[in-house]
């Protein structure tokens, strides 16, 4: 809005107040004025006066000439354009434009179309639309589609619907449903895969597993484990324990042991001991003797 009437009044009173107030009063007073004043003035004493009178009416002429010229080209030109331009041109111009921005921004802009606009548009359109529309949709709402839609659904869906597909569908399924699969279902698969799969497979594979599980372990597992357990793993874990220990316990505590206490002992202890106490009771002794 701001800019429409800026615009607006921008284009239409500049371009109006110039072009009318500037151009027509500048030119209509420069051209009118200077013109017919001027000219005829000009002309009509210069040929009427001067040329029906002598020197008299030349020095009239010249004075006239003088005042009209002054008068047209100083004070017309000057004072017209001066005051035209700068009294009606400026002043309109700057007024109009200072008045017109000022009111229409001012009473327009923000008093009238903020005021006017938003205190009616809010109080009475948003107030009542909201009012109108939020009541009727709410009243219409609340009242049609809870009453009818309510009143509707619950009173056919649950007294048709509902009793009719209820007590239907249970005597049909149950009529159906336990016929059927009481007599056929149970009877058919009571008999036949009672009578049928359950001897047969039964029997087949109590026949059959016992057959196969009881030639299969007593076999292979006998066969097998026993022959190859016993002979193999047990022949050479215990050949091989026997031999390793036999011969790591033989060959260590005889050679160690012997070797170590009979090495060892037999030479530290006799070699020591024996020549440390022989040494030293000799000596003892000798000592004694001396005494």
């Amino acid at each position: 809005m701001y800019f429409l009437c800026h615009a607006f009044i921008h284009t239409y009173v500049y371009t109006y107040v110039y072009t009318y107030a500037y151009t027509y009063v500048h030119t209509y007073v420069y051209t009118y004025v200077y013109t017919y004043v001027y000219t005829y003035v000009y002309t009509y004493v210069y040929i009427y006066i001067y040329t029906g009178n002598g020197n008299y009416f030349h020095s009239l002429h010249l004075y006239i000439h003088t005042f009209i010229h002054t008068i047209t080209h100083t004070f017309i030109r000057t004072y017209v354009f001066t005051y035209v331009y700068t009294y009606v041109y400026t002043y309109i111009r700057l007024y109009i434009r200072l008045y017109i921005r000022l009111y229409i921004r001012t009473y327009v802009l923000h008093t009238f179309i903020r005021t006017y606009v938003f205190t009616y548009v809010y109080t009475y359109v948003y107030t009542y639309i909201r009012l109108y529309v939020h009541t009727f949709i709410h009243t219409f709402t609340h009242t049609f589609i809870h009453t009818f839609i309510h009143t509707f659904i619950s009173i056919y869906f649950h007294t048709y619907v509902y009793t009719y597909i209820r007590f239907y569908i249970r005597l049909y399924i149950r009529l159906y449903v336990h016929t059927f699969i009481h007599t056929f279902i149970h009877m058919f698969i009571h008999t036949y895969v009672y009578t049928y799969f359950y001897t047969y497979i039964r029997s087949y594979i109590r026949l059959y597993t016992r057959l196969y599980i009881h030639t299969f372990i007593h076999t292979f597992i006998r066969t097998y484990v026993y022959t190859y357990v016993y002979i193999h793993v047990y022949t050479y874990i215990r050949l091989y324990i026997r031999l390793f220990v036999y011969t790591f316990i033989h060959t260590f505590i005889h050679t160690f042991i012997h070797t170590f206490i009979c090495t060892y002992i037999y030479t530290y202890v006799y070699t020591h001991v024996y020549t440390y106490a022989y040494t030293y009771v000799y000596t003892y002794v000798h000592t004694l003797q001396r005494k």
